[in-house]
């Protein structure tokens, strides 16, 4: 009886081993497995991470990319002569510039004006026929703009540097049809201008 026990055992046993190495390979896998999914999951939450901020970086770049060239579609228009920048925005493209002394040579006046579809019969402050006037920007010496600046005509003061100041004034009522577009838009827009000057160094 007992040997027939023992028969009946060794299977159970047997049995039973096989059972625990064929759960412990389950559990032993699942573990692996779940392991490497969180790993994966690790991995993909980075890499998604990484993605989104090379996407914000991209929108960051965009928007300073647009800002750049916004800016670069402006010309400048530099006098080292008499120190002293503007800008101008597109509408202004071919504008031209004229210089003129006064009678007394205390006062330099440099006009700025845009090409007209039909040709001028006056020379606009030193332009050719082909252009009107626009506004101006004088630069006087500080003792003349102090004996004068309460008379008519004085322009607007804009700076002062040394013994010099700077004033800008516009051309009374509006030129003729220009040939970048509406010549009221480019009258509108040189408030903006003078707003952009700067003393150069």
């Amino acid at each position: 009886m007992e040997d027939k026990k023992k028969n009946l055992l060794k299977p159970l046993l047997v049995l039973l081993a096989v059972i625990l190495l064929v759960s412990g390979t389950g559990i032993g896998v699942w573990w692996w497995q779940n392991g490497e999914l969180n790993k994966q999951k690790t991995d993909s939450d980075k890499k998604i991470s990484e993605l989104q901020k090379q996407v914000n970086d991209t929108k960051n770049q965009t928007a300073t990319k647009t800002t750049s060239k916004a800016a670069s579609n402006w010309k400048t228009y530099i006098n080292n002569q008499d120190s002293f920048q503007i800008s101008f925005p597109d509408y202004w493209a071919g504008y031209g510039v004229s210089e003129a002394l006064d009678d007394a040579k205390k006062s330099k006046h440099i006009y700025f004006g845009l090409p007209i579809k039909n040709p001028d019969t006056v020379y606009d402050f030193g332009f050719d026929r082909n252009y009107t006037s626009l506004f101006a920007i004088s630069v006087t010496e500080k003792a003349e703009y102090e004996a004068t600046k309460d008379e008519p005509g004085v322009g607007q003061k804009i700076g002062e540097k040394g013994s010099k100041v700077y004033t800008y004034s516009q051309s009374n009522g509006i030129p003729g049809e220009l040939n970048t577009g509406n010549a009221e838009t480019a009258a509108g827009q040189i408030k903006e201008i003078i707003a952009s000057f700067k003393i150069l160094e």
